[in-house]
């Protein structure tokens, strides 16, 4: 999936403007590998991308994309075959670590 909306976004207009206008759907972190649903009816695992510019990868299927529509505009997501996380916001296990 990432690898055709990266050639989608290298041509000009067509599908990758479109999905970039639509709504970033998700309101928090969605891990379905492990069967957590939607959090919010009605989205499906190719709809993560809807709202999502493609900023680069680090192989083995984790894309790093920045919102640029809906709640979360202006934050990284991390994309991968299991989960969209966000990347932007404090995490519990790192935040609890002693300095």
């Amino acid at each position: 999936m990432a690898s055709q909306v990266l050639l989608a976004s290298r041509q000009r207009g067509g599908p990758a403007l479109a999905r970039l206008a639509r709504p970033f759907p998700l309101t928090r972190a969605w891990i379905w590998e492990d069967g957590e649903a939607a959090p919010d009816q009605g989205i499906t695992r190719n709809q993560v991308w809807d709202g999502a510019l493609l900023l680069g990868h680090d192989g083995c299927g984790m894309y790093w994309t920045l919102v640029v529509t809906g709640t979360h505009r202006g934050q990284t997501f991390s994309i991968t075959q299991r989960d969209a996380v966000s990347r932007s916001e404090p995490t519990p296990a790192v935040d609890s670590v002693p300095a």
